[in-house]
């Protein structure tokens, strides 16, 4: 008797100490809105990732997502994709490139390096001409990009059909520049570009 009531009274006391562990909120899987706050990566799975959210959110969640980072503000007013070496010396410098609409007949490019605090400044190339790959629609090619002045833009000028093609569909349009070459130098470019509205814009997949 005196045992079983022992055993009740210590049950009792468990159950008025015990308290739920708090509920973690819903987290939006959205990737539009979800790339608009910081995260870091664990390289050990690239859909996984950290999230600086609000309070009380705790825990880790998985999406699809692309690795880029929001940019700070180009020197010109144009929209900043990333480079990533494919071959050459790129000096241990983080390459950047600033697009320049000059849609629908071309696009001015600048090269930018980008210092730990996201800060950019021109990055002075060593050649004239450069060539980049690129497709949009139905269109597919290599162009040739000159800069007319040693401290100016590449000037990238579109093909008659490109640019009918970009004049005609002025809604939405992607651009892809998948490379930029000259000499022993490759970069490919991370991002993609949106063309809508008479508006260039950087998009992520």
């Amino acid at each position: 008797m005196i045992r079983r009531l022992f055993i009740a009274v210590a049950l009792l006391l468990v159950n008025g100490c015990y308290k739920p562990p708090p509920a973690i909120p819903p987290v939006s899987t959205d990737t539009t809105v979800d790339l608009h706050h910081d995260h870091k990566h664990l390289h050990s799975d690239q859909h996984r990732h950290e999230h600086q959210h609000d309070e009380p959110f705790e825990g880790m969640h998985a999406h699809p997502h692309g690795h880029a980072h929001r940019h700070a503000a180009g020197l010109h007013g144009g929209s900043i994709v990333s480079l990533q070496r494919v071959s050459g010396d790129a000096s241990g410098m983080r390459p950047h490139l600033e697009v320049v609409s000059q849609l629908p007949q071309g696009l001015l490019l600048y090269f930018l390096a980008e210092d730990w605090d996201g800060n950019f400044t021109p990055w002075q190339v060593e050649s004239t001409a450069i060539m980049a790959d690129i497709h949009s629609g139905a269109f597919a090619g290599q162009l040739q990009c000159i800069a007319p002045q040693p401290n100016g833009p590449f000037v990238l000028e579109f093909p008659a059909e490109l640019h009918q093609a970009i004049s005609v569909d002025q809604q939405s349009r992607h651009i892809t520049i998948d490379s930029i070459r000259w000499e022993n130098q490759v970069f490919s470019v991370r991002e993609k570009l949106l063309y809508r509205q008479g508006e260039l814009s950087v998009i992520v997949d």
